[in-house]
């Protein structure tokens, strides 16, 4: 018995330096230290430029300068010639047809189909049968309406579109909504109907036109 024990003494202590070496090697892993980051090398110096570069880069600046100014006395040039062909056609009652090239085009169309909608407008609310008062009467059933409607022209809008199909003839399409109100009354006979109570309600209207290439306007 006692020289079983001496054995294992020994073997212990043959062994524990291995095993306390193994643990210093792992805690001294473990609190390695990380290596420095590399700074980054610094830049060089700008290198000044010669006197030839300094010459071409005036000679290109200058270059621009000119090219600009060339496009803006042209574009000058175009507007003048504009306005004087616009004056000498108001003078003879015209209006200057749309540039359907000019990458303005649909902007000026647009401008254009306001105008002709406000004055289509007017002209409907002078001359229509159910506007501005004039009660149109019609049957519905077996008694009468009274009716007349009130474009209101603040609620004016307009839309321009190139149409899909058919842009040789017709280059833009106009939409014009706005808003009516409607007064409309009620009775058994014509004159009963006319002297009835009013009843008022809203509406919104839209149409649309054409522009016409070959006449330069647009067609109602």
């Amino acid at each position: 018995m006692n020289k079983i024990a001496v054995c294992l003494a020994a073997m212990l202590l043959l062994y524990a330096p291995s095993a306390w070496a193994g643990t210093v090697l792992v805690k001294a892993d473990l609190n390695a230290v990380a290596p420095p980051a590399e700074v980054p090398p610094p830049a060089k110096p700008e290198k000044p430029k010669t006197a030839a570069e300094k010459k071409a880069e005036a000679k290109k600046a200058a270059q621009e300068a000119a090219k600009e100014a060339a496009n803006a006395a042209k574009e000058a040039a175009n507007a003048a010639k504009e306005a004087k062909e616009a004056k000498a056609l108001a003078k003879k009652g015209k209006k200057p047809a749309i540039p359907l090239d000019d990458p303005r085009a649909l902007e000026v169309a647009k401008e254009d189909f306001l105008t002709f909608s406000k004055a289509f407008l007017i002209k409907c609310e002078r001359l229509g049968l159910d506007t501005h008062g004039k009660a149109n009467v019609t049957t519905e059933g077996n008694h009468f309406v009274a009716a007349y409607k009130e474009i209101k022209m603040d609620s004016i809008r307009v839309e321009v579109h190139r149409p899909e199909e058919g842009i040789e003839q017709t280059p833009f399409v106009g939409h014009l909504i706005y808003e009516v109100v409607i007064h409309q009354s009620e009775g058994l006979t014509k004159e009963a109907a006319l002297a009835g109570t009013v009843v008022t309600k809203d509406q919104t209207m839209r149409e649309i036109f054409r522009y016409d290439r070959k006449k330069k306007a647009w067609i109602e």
